[in-house]
């Protein structure tokens, strides 16, 4: 609870911060008042949208569908990417006044002591003389100087570093608004050395990552059923996130597993436990042909031959209520305890919502995971916030066989939904896996 209390404070603040900074560089430069006026309006609406959403939170109202989706989207942007930004652009500038302040100060008293020490011996024009010149000071060049668009160099500046972040936020808002509704079908064969021959061609549909909530509901969702059900695939799985942040989702959650014509195997994610880690599991426990495996396995039978399903739980094997994945050791525990599951007589897949995990399963064939969302926010296919964060963020992985573990691969999707509403070069996603005997 301090953690969150921590968080929303620094997030009020900035927002405060940004208000006063940018609209003192705005009023101090001169910029013209309709600009200084979307600023304001902007900052206003961006304090009152998280001061309703905080209220909403402790009242207990579902402010995903209160507040309208386009509102919600820019909320977040701002707040998660670009009020950062403001912040440290304003600092810059603040800090930047401050330096030449202290110059012009230095300058000054520099002036002032050359001038007590000069010797008055240059006469001063006498006024009739019209040839004489009185000499005009110099002053700041920058600031009465055009750059372009009829503004000073200064007032540029002043500008950019004020609003361009509520602008590049406006813009990326209905860039998202565009995107979120959709997502691709991605189709990856996955080579496997050690893959039964009667498994040869065995189809998965890879479901991660729904988010069912705030950006992830209604339509989008019976497209993402819709889609996994045209692939027909041999077996379903999906890896964690299921839901977003709240229980309020659940019954479209559950409705959206229920329209799968198929039997689906599922691990938890850390999303799926935020509010109750045990009501959730319990409902999705309670849905018929969903196999909710939470740090256990069920063996079912594909193309007439048993296969092991192990599922990875979110929490360690020995802790219900703290023990994440923020640690290495924790992820590297859990995995062990679930592999002391494994039947080595049959080929097993592993589901596990953190891709770190396929490090400590060696001897499992194939891991699914997700988690990454393919890195949300990426350059292209290598730069960006996947390689930043992750050792695997999207795509097929594969480790060659050693001589005390086989050849296995791994598989981390992008994710269906959305828990942040914008992604670039990181399309959201539903997998068709096809398994090969190499």
């Amino acid at each position: 609870m301090k953690f969150i209390i921590t968080v929303l404070a620094s997030v009020s603040l900035t927002d405060y911060f940004v208000w006063w900074s940018s609209a003192r560089l705005l009023r101090k430069h001169g910029v013209r008042r309709r600009y200084r006026l979307a600023l304001h309006g902007f900052m206003a609406f961006q304090v009152c949208a998280q001061l309703f959403i905080i209220l909403g939170r402790v009242r207990g109202w579902n402010v995903d569908v209160l507040l309208p989706m386009p509102l919600m989207i820019a909320t977040f942007i701002w707040h998660l990417i670009l009020a950062p930004i403001a912040l440290g652009l304003n600092i810059v500038a603040l800090a930047r006044e401050a330096v030449y302040a202290a110059l012009d100060y230095f300058r000054a008293r520099k002036t002032a002591a050359a001038r007590q020490v000069a010797p008055a011996a240059v006469p001063t024009p006498h006024a009739s003389d019209p040839t004489e010149a009185t000499p005009v000071p110099p002053g700041p060049v920058s600031e009465g100087q055009p750059s372009f668009l009829g503004v000073s160099r200064r007032q540029f500046l002043a500008a950019s570093v004020a609003l361009a972040p509520p602008t590049v936020t406006i813009l990326s808002s209905a860039l998202a608004s565009q995107q979120i509704q959709n997502f691709r079908i991605r189709r990856l064969t996955v080579p496997l050395a050690n893959l039964p021959g009667e498994l040869d061609g065995l189809t998965i549909a890879h479901v991660s990552d729904t988010h069912v909530g705030r950006f992830s509901h209604g339509k989008v969702l019976r497209k993402i059923t819709d889609a996994t059900n045209a692939l027909k695939a041999d077996l379903v799985v999906v890896t964690g996130d299921i839901i977003n942040d709240s229980l309020h989702w659940m019954p479209e959650a559950v409705d959206m597993l229920g329209r799968i014509d198929a039997p689906i195997y599922l691990c938890e994610g850390n999303h799926d436990l935020i509010v109750d880690p045990f009501e959730f599991r319990t409902q999705m426990k309670a849905l018929p042909d969903r196999y909710l495996l939470v740090n256990e396995t069920r063996t079912t039978l594909l193309r007439g031959l048993p296969v092991q399903i192990l599922g990875l739980g979110w929490y360690g094997p020995d802790r219900h209520s703290d023990q994440t994945y923020r640690k290495e050791f924790s992820l590297e525990r859990t995995t062990e305890y679930v592999m002391k599951m494994r039947n080595p007589e049959l080929f097993q897949i592993m589901l596990a919502h953190h891709p770190h995990a396929w490090d400590h399963a060696t001897e499992i064939p194939l891991t699914l995971s997700g988690h990454t969302h393919g890195g949300q926010i990426m350059l292209n296919e290598h730069l960006g916030a996947g390689p930043m964060m992750f050792r695997y963020w999207t795509g097929l992985y594969s480790r060659e066989a050693t001589k005390n573990t086989p050849q296995s691969a791994l598989v981390v999707s992008n994710g269906a939904g959305n828990w942040f509403p914008l992604r670039i070069a990181a399309p959201a996603e539903i997998l068709h896996l096809t398994l090969r005997r190499i």
